[in-house]
């Protein structure tokens, strides 16, 4: 979503929050003509985030004077035998907006005053002069959390441009790859997702569970996912030793690189470049246009995964800082302040997942 006028005011333009009623199909088709939409937004994200957990998906739209201007996808975690919890919208809400205060107030009113809840949102736009008059005109705080940072890979250009545009020490472990005739599987198909998630829950085991993105959520998205947008899956072996790979996301015409790894064997094989010049080759022929790195912040990725990301060439971004609505009582200070605490230790934790 671009930054619209911030210039009129909230009593002019009369913003309320509804509840989406429909399905999946006709929600994604009003989320996605916005620019900047992301994954987090959509159906499948929603429905495989709340699966099996406490937290619950409300989707929302935004009305002004009688139609609709935006929507936002919201989780809820309501507290037992009370109206306080939380509420968290994480890059929305998305729309076209002459007053994008009045649609966060608007969010507000819903959440904080009506539904008694502690609300924290992750806009989806860039930090700009404006966002201030945002957060006055919306009537809720800003906050030290700064915004979600990744990179994109421009996809209209040529394969050689794109190629040149890798750094040479990137560029030269890819022509490695290439040489040592790696055994690399692209597709969307069951068996190569299968293969993936295996070798994933390998090395989650291996690193840790924040080593990545968990395996039941990427199991839960494959399975809401419709079949002409089932997760592309890149696997790369050698003799038949299994030696890493990928797994990409699509929404509207962008592809996102959902979560990854390589062996020890793979890394001095350089699996992870030929996987991710497979997948980006393979989403350019499918007729996408921008690739998303997936998260590349320099203060919150692991130096090596930040330096193989930042060499593909790709344009960096940062969202605006996180924002806050507080609601009476006492549970909500306590949700407030867990909140806080979770937020400030771990940043936007690496992973479309983990921030979510």
């Amino acid at each position: 979503m671009g930054l619209p006028s911030v210039e009129s005011s909230m009593e002019e333009s009369h913003y309320t929050y509804q509840k989406f009623e429909g399905e999946a199909e006709e929600w994604n088709a009003l989320v996605l003509r916005y620019p900047g939409a992301g994954l987090i937004q959509t159906w499948e994200f929603g429905a495989a985030r709340t699966q099996n957990s406490p937290w619950q998906v409300e989707r929302g739209l935004i009305i002004v004077n009688g139609y609709v201007a935006g929507a936002a996808q919201t989780i809820v975690r309501a507290m037992p035998f009370t109206r306080a919890g939380f509420a968290w919208l994480n890059r929305g809400p998305v729309g076209s907006f002459e007053n994008v205060g009045a649609a966060f107030d608007a969010l507000r009113r819903h959440f904080s005053v009506s539904r008694g809840l502690y609300l924290r949102i992750a806009p989806p736009f860039m930090e700009t002069e404006a966002s201030a008059v945002i957060r006055r005109e919306s009537g809720l705080r800003g906050t030290d959390i700064a915004g979600w940072a990744s990179s994109t890979i421009d996809l209209n250009n040529s394969e050689d441009a794109i190629r040149v545009n890798f750094h040479s020490k990137w560029r030269n472990a890819l022509v490695r790859a290439e040489r040592a005739e790696l055994n690399v599987r692209v597709g969307s198909d069951p068996e190569t997702f299968e293969t993936f998630l295996r070798g994933h829950a390998a090395h989650l085991s291996l690193r840790g569970l924040g080593a990545g993105v968990d395996t039941a959520f990427l199991r839960s998205l494959q399975e809401f996912l419709p079949p002409e947008r089932k997760l592309l899956s890149v696997t790369a072996t050698k003799d038949g030793c299994y030696l890493g790979g990928a797994a990409f996301v699509r929404y509207g015409k962008t592809g996102e690189y959902l979560a990854g790894h390589n062996t020890e064997v793979g890394r001095k094989e350089n699996s992870g470049q030929i996987v991710l010049w497979s997948a980006l080759r393979q989403l350019k022929s499918d007729g996408v246009i921008r690739l998303d790195l997936g998260g590349m912040d320099e203060y919150l990725t692991p130096a090596g995964i930040f330096r193989f990301k930042n060499r593909m060439g790709g344009k960096p971004y940062r969202l605006a800082s996180e924002m806050e609505g507080d609601a009476p009582g006492l549970i909500n200070k306590v949700v407030r302040w867990r909140v806080r605490r979770e937020r400030s230790r771990n940043g936007h934790e690496g992973g479309v997942a983990a921030t979510n």
